[in-house]
């Protein structure tokens, strides 16, 4: 599953979550926690997607002065590094989700956000 996808996913579930919180029966304990995890989840993403675009930039600015190999190595070394790590912390975000719903408030969820799911397929 690429970065996007598991994305897309995972502001569909929170944001479904947090506009059906009466009916899917969510605390206002666990709806505080899902709404700062999905703050903090998108402060990361963009934060990493402007390092990367960044990063890129700096790639094809060190191709066209014709630097040492050695370097731009580094450069995408330390793109992909942090790609890496943006994956990891989406993967946490979606598994701090999980623990802040029940199993049957996590089978509503899934059930109202199957035919928005479909459609995008």
């Amino acid at each position: 599953m690429n970065k996007q996808c598991l994305s897309n996913k995972f502001f569909l579930m929170a944001r479904t979550t947090l506009m059906n919180k009466s009916e899917l029966g969510i605390s206002e304990n666990a709806f505080n926690k899902i709404k700062e995890i999905k703050i903090n989840i998108k402060k990361d993403l963009i934060k990493s997607a402007a390092e990367v675009d960044l990063l890129a930039v700096d790639i094809k600015t060190k191709l066209w002065e014709a630097s040492d190999i050695n370097e731009i190595s580094k450069l995408i070394d330390k793109k992909y590094e942090i790609k890496k790590e943006s994956m990891k912390k989406l993967v946490s975000a979606m598994l701090h989700f999980k623990k802040a719903v029940t199993e049957d408030q996590l089978m509503k969820l899934h059930s109202m956000i199957r035919p928005e799911i479909s459609a995008q397929q």
